[in-house]
């Protein structure tokens, strides 16, 4: 019996040996197929559809929206991507855009500076100006509109292609206010925030440099007041009368701007019983609207063309994804719209490598047969969508 016990234990030994030997030999078929051919595998791996690009986005600025209809047409689809969501990533296309040294920027500014000097934008003037419930709004007097006498001079040929760039969130920041003002070329409009400070004095600046203003109004988005564009933020349930006196608080935080654009807003703007009484009150001031697209649904600028308000809208957001690569991609988009269609309207903010970006850009783009335009020089010029 000890014997039998002995036999059985040197068998099981020996069993155990080989299986160990035999599983550090056997390579697996899909295994040895992988290692075969690495190139293959990288590339199944690393592959990726490009996410649809159909609605306007403002992350910061604004939140998820219901996704759109993927079958409409084209130039019915806004644009950008929000419908994704704020997290969306998207693939890097190309080359990544090599750093530019911040001298090359400011000779281009210099040089810009000495070849067109600046046009001043006129000087307040107190005849358009009415008593509010807080200070001084703008007003239409003997037929002179506010959006027409501050507006900058535009006289280049009225058949090339003309792109438009707000950029928004001015007053916040003083370094990115004041970096705005000087270095961006003067055909660059600035929005600026009605909870900005020092807002006289950079207002001010910035027209005396020869740029455009707005104020950003503050409206409802779809998920308020998780998502809170401030105090005096249009909201769809408040009375119309309400949402006038929010309006009159954000007009009398300075002088001198040629109109306005929503500040978040996807649900205020698309409910055309809201919007309307803000639209016959900016009409009787003689301001345009900028409707900045955070929804698909959007009716601002429609509601705009019925009550006689100048308009234009929102064509890309250019620097959602803050890199030199993807700022310069939606510049590039932003000119196929143009030569398209033949206007074009950007909205940005005042990041050091939007301004850079920016710069660089604008030096060479009439060389590529288009205008950079102030906004008012797009008033009613685009197709509605």
């Amino acid at each position: 019996m000890r014997a039998l016990i002995i036999a059985w234990s040197s068998t099981i030994g020996l069993l155990l040996i080989i299986f160990a030997w035999l599983s550090f030999t056997y390579e697996p078929e899909q295994y040895a197929q992988t290692t075969a051919q690495p190139s293959a595998q990288v590339e199944a791996t690393t592959s990726y559809d490009e996410p649809v690009e159909e609605d306007l986005s403002t992350e910061q600025l604004d939140e998820q929206v219901t996704a759109p209809d993927t079958t409409a047409p084209e130039e019915n689809l806004a644009i950008n991507g929000a419908v994704l969501g704020d997290n969306i990533t998207r693939p890097d296309f190309g080359n990544d855009t090599p750093d530019v040294a911040q001298n090359s920027v400011s000779d281009i500014v210099e040089q810009e500076q000495a070849q067109e000097p600046f046009a001043f934008i006129n000087p307040v003037n107190t005849a358009l100006l009415e008593d509010g419930p807080y200070g001084p709004i703008p007003v239409v007097n003997n037929q002179e509109q506010p959006w027409q006498v501050y507006s900058r001079p535009f006289d280049r040929p009225g058949d090339r292609p003309r792109i438009s760039i707000i950029i928004v969130g001015m007053g916040l920041s003083e370094s990115a206010t004041q970096n705005s003002i000087n270095m961006l070329p003067p055909d660059i409009s600035l929005a600026f925030s009605p909870y900005g400070q020092n807002m006289e004095r950079w207002t001010e600046e910035a027209r005396q440099n020869g740029h455009e203003t707005l104020l950003m109004v503050p409206m409802e988005p779809l998920d308020f007041p998780i998502n809170d564009p401030g105090p005096h933020t249009l909201i769809n349930t408040l009375p119309a009368s309400d949402n006038l006196d929010r309006l009159y608080y954000v007009l009398s935080r300075m002088q001198g701007y040629v109109g306005v654009v929503n500040d978040m807003g996807s649900k205020f703007t698309a409910d055309p019983d809201a919007i309307a009484p803000i639209m016959q009150d900016l009409q009787r001031r003689g301001l345009i609207f900028v409707d900045a697209r955070t929804s698909r649904l959007t009716v601002a600028a429609t509601s705009a063309r019925e009550f006689g308000v100048p308009r234009a809208q929102n064509d890309r957001y250019i620097d959602n994804d803050v890199s030199a690569a993807q700022i310069d991609r939606y510049l590039r988009e932003l000119e196929n719209i143009a030569l398209r269609s033949g206007n074009a309207v950007g909205i940005a903010r005042p990041y050091p490598i939007t301004i850079e970006r920016l710069v660089l850009w604008a030096a060479d783009l009439r060389m590529r047969g288009i205008e950079l335009a102030p906004i008012t020089a797009m008033s009613n010029r685009q197709t509605l969508r």
